[in-house]
């Protein structure tokens, strides 16, 4: 069975987003001795908790790829490349 990168570059990107606070999903595959490494480049929502989101997500994606593909994955890296300002909330009186 061969899988696309498009295909696990789509299970990182549906997988990453189920993680509350997590924006902007951009992932970086490497093949390494029959396994993957992934490197995931988001941006969170202002107000989260950088780190504890941070492996969430690393372990959700984990999961999902090889339970999805079969493929190990040795590593997830999280790269954080900006926080996403909050949006305004109109005050009504």
């Amino acid at each position: 069975m061969r899988i696309s990168q498009e295909a696990l570059e789509d299970i990182i990107d549906v997988s990453a987003r189920q993680i509350s606070g997590v924006r902007d999903v951009l992932s970086k595959l490497r093949s390494k001795e029959q396994a993957l490494e992934i490197t995931i480049s988001c941006q969170f929502e202002q107000g989260i908790l950088i780190p504890e989101s941070s492996e969430r997500l690393k372990e959700t994606v984990k999961q999902d790829v090889e339970r999805y593909t079969g493929i190990p994955v040795t590593e997830v890296k999280v790269l954080v490349r900006r926080l996403d300002k909050a949006p305004l909330t109109a005050r009504v009186r």
